[in-house]
């Protein structure tokens, strides 16, 4: 069951509502959560960047300035401080790449999952899961895929384009009152689809 199952059942329960208030709020909350982890991480490493630039300052200095050069205690010192700052400066940004391509894979899949939702796919969650590999950040930011002519498409048209020809895939459209004869796919062409889609052969 993915989320906008979750709360299409939530709605017919007693203070559903406020079920689903409770849990878009704890989402908003980690969203927060997430956010503030990514600025400290930032915050972190504009300080450290100024205090590596200013210990390189003071060994060039030192590097400049006669009877002070690389024997002196001072500079051994330094150059020590310079090295153990390099490594905070490279772990700190080490982690703050790891969270933006943590958040990044993150709202892919949300879209992604949404856009199979929308698209009445019938496992939208396994779905989203085959397709967010495709998804890529653009210049721009925005997220899409490169199309077989080379243009950039949007994730609505990955997932159109990767239900295409599955008829398995989709839920079958309610059609009350239509007797029989309906214009639905037999079971037989669901099942063909559904073995060449799995690289299995009837």
């Amino acid at each position: 069951m993915n989320i906008a199952e979750v709360y299409k059942a939530l709605e017919n329960l007693e203070n559903g509502q406020d079920l689903i208030a409770a849990i878009k709020g704890e989402a908003s909350h980690l969203n927060n959560e997430a956010k503030s982890t990514r600025e400290k991480l930032q915050g972190q490493i504009t300080a450290l960047t100024g205090e590596r630039d200013t210990l390189n300052a003071r060994v060039s200095e030192l590097e400049g300035k006669a009877g002070a050069g690389s024997d002196s205690p001072e500079y051994k010192a330094l150059e020590k401080q310079l090295k153990a700052m390099n490594e905070k400066f490279e772990a700190a940004e080490t982690k703050a790449k790891e969270a933006e391509a943590k958040r990044i894979q993150s709202e892919i899949m949300a879209q992604t999952l949404d856009a199979f939702t929308k698209a009445n796919a019938v496992d939208p969650q396994e779905f989203a899961r085959l397709v967010a590999n495709d998804i890529k950040v653009q210049e721009d930011g925005s997220y899409g895929y490169q199309k077989e002519d080379g243009t950039i498409g949007t994730i609505q048209d990955r997932t159109a384009e990767w239900l295409q020809g599955k008829t398995w895939a989709v839920k079958a459209a309610g059609n009350p009152g239509s007797g029989q004869g309906g214009s639905g796919a037999s079971a037989d062409s669901i099942l063909n689809e559904f073995a060449a889609a799995a690289g299995v052969k009837l």
